[in-house]
Formats: structure tokens, C-alpha cells, sequence
């Protein structure tokens, strides 16, 4: 379901630097009323999946996206797991993660799934975050058709969209230095809705687009080019977090959560073994995955914690960019309370 905007994706202006075309920049220039049009339809009001609001009150609000790391939370949820443990919850889902940050940050939801930069960030003013376990979020690069990118190192001067500040910024940043390409060497404007930076990749109104899936692979299969990924540079980028209020008062729904989490895990583990991998994503909310076939469903790992080099990875690149200050300690950040291993994919 599409609801009205709660915040406009922002899109960034380009520099005037003299090693962007000049066409490329007056075409850019005056696409710019476009995407704001656009946006008027992304990063969209959440879309709960429970409709009963007299049990709001009791209910553990939890923030999801429509990302393939989010699929247990959807199936858990329409397998009724939740309710066979006796869980009361309600998922949110948000089109874009700016908007579900937001919520989680107003206390408008007990739990939500963010990622390894903006939850150390959070935590260094206050400690009041935890992150009880990574979902696996990863990002590919892709770029359009017209783009004549073939490899990273073609990225050079092209517009690649993502989200700022972000594991998205974080991972096209990786790329780039991996082929001795400075972060501002590539043009960044900001599309926080999925749906909407991967409908402009495909009509190549830019260059390239860091995406998750199933945005990725719906891409893909309307033309777009696959060129790097995350994995290859820090694996575990999501969280899922919860306040330090919501873990000290709601213990025992918490770990119900994530055995919930798990089972789900083993039920759609179980349909890739017999080969119906794609049915499974139907549980996305996400228009069009039903006519995805490209998108090839590998095995999902019970819940786990973060790598220390993957966090690692993260905060020092934020400390780069100035979201947390160099000399100022990190707070508690993991809680391994109902999650033991380490994610050493």
C-alpha cells in the first residue's frame, strides 16, 4: 500500500567541477524538478501489517523495510510465528530508511532495522541504543544501460544515487577507493526510496545506483549491469536495534522476537531446498517482485552479531566524515543477550 509522503527524498545538487560533461550537467541541472515531483510519492508513510489497534498499546512496533534482509521479519508474520509464541507485534514498513530511523529515533517504534554507521553514531551522545543482532543487508552496484560502465573503475565523474551517511555512502565509497578513486571523485545525489532510485536507474536518468534486493535483481532484469557488491568490502551492514528502555522493560518479548526471527529463517531455508525460492518472496511488500526472476534465493543464517572489523570498518569511516567525533569514546553499542555468534561470513 502507497501513502502520502512523510519526507521528500532529498537530491543533492552536483559542484560545477570542470570534469563533469558539460551536458551531463545542464541535463542533471533540469531533470532537479523532476525528481522533486517525484519524490512526492517515495519514502512513504509505514504501512503496518496489523490493522486491530486495540492492541497498539501492548504490541511491539517494529520497523522494517522492504529488503530481502528483512524476508524472516514478513514471514514470520504471515506464518503466524509470532502469534504461535504468543507475541504481540506490528511491523511498520517504511520505503525508504530515513524515514524508519526517524520513527525509531521519536520512540514512534520499540525496534527497527538500521545499519552499522548511523547506529554507532546514534550512541555516542547518549548509549541508548542496542543492536541485538545483523540482518545481512547487502548492496550491489549496478548501472544503467546508457551508462558505458563495464567495471569500477569507469565509475570516475559518473552520478551514482544513494543515501547519505549511510552504509550506502560507506560501501560506494569502498568502491571507489578500491580502484584509487577519491570519495569526491564521484558525483553522489541522495534518492532515499528504493522503488524510486531504482525506476531512474532503469530509465537512466543517472549513471548507477547502490541497491539492495530485491531492487538489485528487478533492475537487473529490466537492463541494468551488476559491477560490485558490498561483500567484498565489509559484510553485516544492517542492525537490528532497539532502545536500551525497550531491552530492560520488554526482555521477554525481545527474545521471542528473535526466536521468531530463526524459525522463520528455517521455513523459508526449507522452501529454497524444495525449490521455491521465489514464492517466498511474495511476502515482500514490494510491487512487481512477483515478475522477478532473475533473483536466485541462497540459504539465510540464524540471527548473529556484527563482526568487530565490520563496526570497526564503520566507525572509522564515519569518524572520516566527522559523524562522530575522533577522540570520543563509543558507547555500548551490542547486546549479545539472546545472540551469541559473530557474523564471520
Amino acid at each position: 500500500m502507497r501513502l502520502d509522503i512523510r519526507r521528500i527524498p532529498v537530491v543533492t545538487k552536483l559542484k560545477k567541477t570542470s570534469f563533469i560533461p558539460e551536458m551531463k550537467r545542464i541535463l542533471f541541472a533540469a531533470l532537479m524538478p523532476l525528481l522533486l515531483l517525484m519524490g512526492n510519492t517515495g519514502c512513504n508513510h509505514p504501512s503496518p501489517t496489523v490493522a486491530n489497534d486495540s492492541i497498539d498499546s501492548l504490541s511491539l512496533r517494529v520497523g522494517v523495510l522492504p529488503t530481502l534482509d528483512c524476508l524472516p521479519f514478513y514471514v514470520a508474520e504471515e506464518k503466524g510465528i509470532f502469534d504461535t509464541l504468543g507475541l504481540g507485534i506490528r511491523l511498520f514498513t517504511y520505503s525508504c530508511a530515513m524515514n524508519c530511523d526517524t520513527a525509531f529515533l521519536r520512540h514512534q517504534l520499540d525496534c527497527a532495522v538500521s545499519d552499522i554507521v548511523k547506529a554507532q553514531v546514534w550512541n555516542i551522545d547518549n548509549d541508548s541504543v542496542r543492536a541485538l543482532m545483523t540482518t545481512n543487508l547487502r548492496l550491489y552496484l549496478l548501472t544503467s544501460r546508457q551508462a558505458r560502465i563495464m567495471n569500477t573503475e569507469s565509475i570516475k565523474e559518473k552520478i551514482i544515487a544513494i543515501t547519505r551517511n549511510s552504509v550506502c555512502d560507506m560501501t560506494l565509497d569502498n568502491i571507489a577507493r578500491s580502484v584509487k578513486l577519491g570519495s569526491q571523485e564521484v558525483n553522489k545525489p541522495q534518492i532515499n526510496d528504493f522503488d524510486l532510485r531504482m525506476n531512474m536507474l532503469v530509465q537512466n536518468q543517472y549513471d548507477g545506483a547502490l541497491l539492495p534486493e530485491p531492487y538489485a535483481s528487478m533492475a537487473q532484469q529490466r537492463g541494468a549491469r551488476r559491477v560490485s557488491d558490498s561483500d567484498s568490502f565489509c559484510k553485516g551492514l544492517s542492525l537490528f536495534v532497539t532502545h536500551l528502555s525497550t531491552l530492560q522493560q520488554r526482555r521477554g518479548d525481545l527474545e521471542l522476537l528473535v526466536k521468531a526471527y530463526n524459525i522463520a529463517i528455517d521455513s523459508i531455508n526449507a522452501r529454497i531446498d524444495k525449490g521455491q525460492g521465489h514464492d517466498i518472496l511474495l511476502a515482500l511488500p514490494v510491487i512487481g517482485v512477483e515478475n522477478d526472476t532473475t533473483l536466485q534465493l541462497s540459504h539465510f543464517t540464524h540471527a548473529t552479531l556484527p563482526s568487530d572489523s565490520s563496526l570497526t570498518a564503520a566507525r572509522t569511516w564515519a569518524t572520516g566524515r566527522n559523524l562522530i567525533p575522533a577522540k570520543k569514546t563509543a558507547g555500548q553499542l551490542i547486546d549479545s543477550t539472546f545472540v551469541k555468534g559473530h557474523n564471520n561470513r
